[in-house]
């Protein structure tokens, strides 16, 4: 084994066929991929971005059998990633959602074949891969600044207006309408934090282009931070604030040597305690740290219980209600990457993932990659950028930005799906040109981007879309560093064709279990009268949902669908797979009351109440249930009647305390206390 610099490693060939296939898979991957944000497996756009993935790296085994691969280059952190998905595989077989998790797992591990492909291919093409990485930006922004100028003000009239379409994506609580009107832009993504976590990675590299570049290229530098800054004011992230105001405090004092030291820290405490002093910042910063203590809270009283081998990927949405105090606001995800990882995989997984994001933020040599390389692959930008003309309008046509240019003038037309798609190509084409034209960013820029997003994945959650996976992994290696290699020989290059012949029979796997699971819960969604074609279709669903991984989103929705005549045993088949679920022991009490099974329908409610206390609605529909209980049980209606007394002052004692999101409806004009049990 032998230990190299980045720059020591000869760039192919740009004016060989192999090269140029390279040229164009690794700008099509980068600039795809933050466009991408779905974490669902079964999205079809995300599944075209894994085939293209698996592509490049097929090709790279061909390129090594043919003798164009000298060496296998790797660094730490693809060790420190492999060993992490080495440790969460267990936690994929047991999750409580197993498609799911193991789907999440499988994306993970495509992923570091990716990062892996990087290693190979971004010698000698660093400013290919950085032109890319700034077009994903710039049209990252655009969808979010469309956002602000079409999607949200539409979305807002359209709920207004009471549109069917838009309506049935809303709850009782009234959760998109504030999100349309206070969540701030989210562009690709699905929040407007993961946005923000996407601009700390993608944006902030270009102030040390500011700082590098001369003329023009300070210029252009400039209008990309300006853009990607409006972007993260309308994102109204606090947590991504405060997280580059911490970064960029620690790499000055890593950097900067004298007196000057010391600075960025003086800026720091003074500018909090000047913050502290403003009544409302103050105020938005105590209710943000509170919401976290709280889900932290939860996660601690998980971890405990398993601390070493977890509750398995997806452990906190399917156990965090029961631990987390009862004034908690209902999430699904801990609010810290490295918690969420210990909850779901154990103590190991935690520590795997704090040093992989360690590993990452690290102070670099002023000498890397990014410093030493020659604009050589300038000549190779306009050959390998014009695909995307292609590759945009097949991702849209298969979902990509789908959830945005529908609200976009032209509407949901068909034209929408190829002139937008266009346009933006377009756009990211001509980004790429001129950004090739910049320099690299310096160790310095590369460091402050890597531990902005680090010291973020300590107060949010980033790491449940392969979009931001994707991006920190182009953006650590473009960060460089030293990196170890090995040459290439036939048993090497063996077992490389062996992993990358693995992913992909992994990823055909995973086909052929999501497409029929896909088809069957869209007619799940689908009405229908016909009791015989509703039992068919629950019979299908419940025996797909079987099939290892296990979908029990499937099941679930199987279950929400499922003939009356038959929804009972259903639900108790379910309630063994899914112990866990509120929904599934609520379900089956009320099937239970139908059947006239009263003390079980209490057993199963009391049951569905203990696994998430907070939520006063269902508390309210075990009173509703012992009071009827107690009318047609007599030998036991004092206890039940007392039971009832308790749960309703329990409610009262409540009512202040929880979420409001947690809380009984609104009373009625009619003047009763609550609405009707649905």
């Amino acid at each position: 084994m032998t230990k190299m610099t980045d720059a020591a490693v000869p760039a192919p060939s740009g004016a060989h066929v192999a090269g140029r296939a390279h040229d164009i898979l690794l700008v099509a991957l980068i600039a795809l991929r933050p466009l991408i944000w779905s974490g669902q497996a079964s999205a079809w756009d995300n599944l075209a971005w894994l085939l293209l993935a698996l592509v490049a790296l097929l090709w790279l085994v061909i390129d090594a059998w043919r003798g164009r691969v000298r060496t296998w280059r790797f660094g730490v952190g693809g060790i420190l990633g492999a060993a992490l998905l080495l440790i969460l595989l267990p936690a994929a077989l047991r999750s409580p959602y197993p498609s799911t998790g193991m789907g999440l797992w499988g994306m993970a591990v495509i992923h570091l074949g990716f990062a892996a492909y990087l290693m190979q291919v971004i010698p000698g093409r660093e400013r290919l891969a950085f032109a890319a990485l700034m077009g994903a930006l710039v049209v990252e922004c655009l969808v979010a600044l469309g956002q602000w100028a079409w999607v949200l003000p539409k979305m807002a009239a359209a709920l207004a207006g009471g549109d069917p379409a838009i309506a049935a994506l809303e709850n009782a609580n009234g959760d998109l309408a504030n999100r349309v009107a206070y969540g701030g832009l989210f562009g690709t993504f699905t929040l407007a934090n993961t946005l923000a976590a996407f601009l700390l990675l993608a944006a902030v590299p270009f102030l040390g282009v500011l700082t590098t570049g001369q003329g023009r290229q300070r210029i252009v530098a400039a209008v990309v931070i300006v853009l990607s800054a409006s972007v993260a004011i309308g994102t109204a992230s606090k947590g991504a604030a405060v997280a580059l105001a911490v970064a960029g405090a620690l790499v000055w004092t890593l950097h900067i040597t004298g007196r000057r030291r010391w600075l960025a820290v003086t800026v720091l405490v003074v500018g909090a305690i000047a913050v502290a002093g403003i009544p409302h910042l103050q105020g938005l910063g105590e209710a943000s740290a509170k919401v976290r203590l709280g889900y932290w809270q939860g996660a601690t009283g998980l971890i405990a219980e398993r601390p070493v081998i977890g509750h398995g990927i997806d452990g906190f949405a399917a156990h965090g209600t029961r631990t987390m105090p009862l004034d908690a606001e209902p999430t699904r995800h801990v609010h810290n990457d490295v918690l969420e990882a210990t909850v779901d995989g154990g103590l190991l997984a935690g520590v795997a993932l704090l040093a992989l994001l360690g590993w990452c933020a690290r102070r670099r040599p002023a000498t890397t990659i990014a410093a030493i390389t020659g604009p050589g692959d300038l000549p190779r930008q306009w050959p390998a950028a014009w695909p995307l003309l292609l590759f945009f309008p097949v991702f849209s046509a298969l979902g990509m930005l789908a959830s945005n240019l529908e609200w976009w003038p032209l509407g949901a037309g068909e034209m929408t799906w190829w002139l937008w798609p266009l346009l933006l190509s377009g756009v990211a084409i001509a980004i790429a040109l001129v950004g090739a034209r910049l320099p690299l960013p310096p160790a310095w820029a590369w460091q402050l981007a890597l531990a902005a997003f680090a010291l973020h994945c300590l107060v949010d959650f980033n790491f449940q879309s392969p979009a931001i996976w994707g991006t920190l992994i182009v953006v650590a290696v473009l960060a460089g560093g030293r990196v170890q290699s090995v040459g290439t020989c036939r048993i090497s290059r063996s077992v490389v064709t062996l992993l990358v012949v693995a992913l992909a029979g992994g990823l055909v796997f995973g086909i052929q279990r999501t497409v029929p699971r896909t088809l069957v819960a869209a007619r799940l969604a689908a009405p229908v009268d016909d009791a015989l074609a509703m039992r068919a279709r629950t019979s299908a669903a419940v025996a797909l949902s079987a099939h290892w991984p296990a979908d029990n989103n499937l099941l679930l929705a199987a279950l929400r669908t499922s003939p009356a005549d038959g929804r009972l045993d259903l639900s108790r088949d379910v309630a063994l797979r899914m112990p866990w679920s509120t929904e599934v022991h609520e379900t089956m009490a009320s099937e239970l009351a139908r059947a006239g099974r009263w003390d079980e329908a209490v057993t199963a409610l009391r049951l569905a109440v203990t696994r998430n206390p907070a939520y006063l609605p269902r508390r309210q529909r075990l009173v509703d249930l012992l009071t009827h209980a107690a009318s047609v049980l007599p030998s036991q209606a004092e206890a039940l009647l007392a039971e009832a007394a308790h749960e309703r002052q329990r409610i009262v004692d409540l009512a202040l305390v929880v979420h409001p999101r947690n809380r009984l409806p609104k009373p009625p004009a009619s003047g009763l206390s609550v609405q009707p049990a649905p």
